[in-house]
């Protein structure tokens, strides 16, 4: 066992030991964080001249277009180039962020650029998206759609239809104090958007905001009672819409307590529509598959 001097000694070597460690790693160079300055222009580079599939899986858009978006937020001055990152840039950081849910720091990793950079060009590129969306989220006009028109199965039977509503579950970043009603049964943070499309596949409204645990009825009803920019349907005309909704005036559902999804009448052994309410449920479904189309692009 070692006496008391002998642990002193051991205890004052061991202080002038650490003492020389945290010296030494005190004073090492600094690293630079983001070293390769051209890592954004060189990703981007690569997104257009490489193959197309490389544009499709990172940014969820095919390379004409998003070659065409640029453009037209160039044309339209909603977005200018940077000192150092130019707009097809700001436009792949907003793009990979929101379309695969990229934390800002895998987004630092990827472009090269600070929190603060990547964080600016996300909301200025989304601000200019919102201005560019009153363009081509348009009301539709009084004409028959086309897939009605010159279809005998719809026409004259659904000839002042619109198109379809639906809700879909988006992922969301809320506050924690509100994380509790927008979480779901597999702890997931949504929120319960609702969309109107018409046959063409082009949006006719969007609303956004609610918590993925509302009714999609309850999130309808919200729509048309806002204050701001409501859903409003024109008289004479409606959209489909399925059972999660009332039957109400501008919506037309289908029969409940009858077959209605396409799957039920087509799956091996199922019976031939037998009354009017199945003919009905049928046809309605094949018009309202449309929407699911366009949510199954849109996630794609």
């Amino acid at each position: 066992m070692l006496s008391d001097d002998d642990l002193e000694q051991v205890i004052v070597k061991m202080m002038f030991v650490l003492v020389f460690i945290f010296f030494k790693f005190l004073h090492r160079p600094k690293q630079i964080v983001h070293p390769y300055r051209n890592a954004g222009s060189q990703f981007v580079h690569n997104i257009i001249d490489g193959h197309p599939r490389n544009c499709l899986d990172l940014l969820r858009m095919d390379r004409n277009s998003f070659i065409t978006l640029c453009n037209i937020l160039k044309e339209k001055n909603l977005v200018e180039d940077g000192r150092e990152i130019s707009i097809e840039e700001q436009v792949a950081i907003f793009l990979l962020t929101v379309g695969h849910n990229e934390r800002n720091r895998a987004c630092q990793n990827t472009f090269q650029h600070l929190g603060q950079t990547i964080c600016k060009y996300v909301n200025l590129i989304l601000r200019a998206l919102c201005q560019l969306g009153r363009e081509y989220i348009s009301r539709p006009n009084n004409d028959i759609p086309s897939k009605i028109r010159f279809n005998p199965r719809f026409y004259p039977y659904f000839k002042d239809c619109l198109g379809a509503i639906d809700g879909t579950h988006i992922p969301v970043w809320v506050r924690t104090s509100e994380q509790g009603r927008f979480r779901n049964r597999k702890g997931t943070l949504l929120q319960n958007v609702l969309a109107v499309v018409g046959f063409d596949m082009r949006f006719h409204y969007v609303f956004a905001g609610w918590e993925g645990s509302a009714t999609d009825s309850r999130v309808l009803y919200s729509a048309l009672d806002t204050e701001i920019s409501p859903f409003v349907i024109p008289t004479g005309k409606y959209y489909l819409g399925d059972g999660g909704y009332p039957n109400i005036r501008g919506l037309l559902t289908p029969y409940r307590g009858h077959r209605y999804h396409l799957s039920e009448f087509s799956a091996p052994g199922a019976r031939r529509v037998t009354s009017k309410e199945e003919l009905f449920n049928h046809r309605h479904s094949s018009l309202r598959t449309t929407v699911e189309r366009v949510f199954g692009r849109l996630k794609g």
